[in-house]
């Protein structure tokens, strides 16, 4: 996914970018750290999730995660849920570059909009007035 996802646009460019900044950061944080990090994550594998116990809130599960670690795995269920826990943060990547994606669309409509005053540029295709000041327009998909 992450060869594939350069060829996507800027957006994902830096989603990439983000995504091996972070791998580098994780292989230097300390055990301390990874678990701030882990604190505010819940997985949505019902799996992995089931094996850290019930979510208490939105943040706090440091501790499930600290516990997780003192649990035994046999080779195919650690196997599975590495896999199942990748699956998962593939499609959060891949739901991170479409929202940085579409980040970047709008950033360069806003920027088009507030450089080029032209009265074309500020028209409404729905009632046709053109001249609109930038205030009254509205981009929709």
């Amino acid at each position: 996914a992450e060869e594939r996802l350069p060829s996507e646009g800027d957006g994902a460019a830096r989603v990439v970018a983000a995504l091996q900044t972070a791998e580098r950061e994780a292989k230097s944080e300390s055990r301390d750290a990874r678990y701030d990090v882990l604190d505010g994550h819940w997985p949505r594998d019902a799996q992995l999730a089931e094996r850290l116990g019930e979510a208490q809130s939105r943040k706090g599960h440091a501790q499930a995660w600290m516990e997780l670690e003192t649990q035994s795995f046999s080779r195919s269920e650690l196997l599975d849920m590495l896999g199942r826990h990748a699956r998962e943060q593939v499609q959060n990547l891949t739901e991170l570059t479409t929202a940085a994606t579409s980040l970047e669309f709008f950033r360069r409509t806003v920027a088009a909009m507030a450089s080029d005053d032209s009265p074309q540029t500020r028209s409404c295709t729905v009632c046709l007035e053109e001249g609109l000041p930038l205030g009254k327009l509205a981009i929709t998909p």
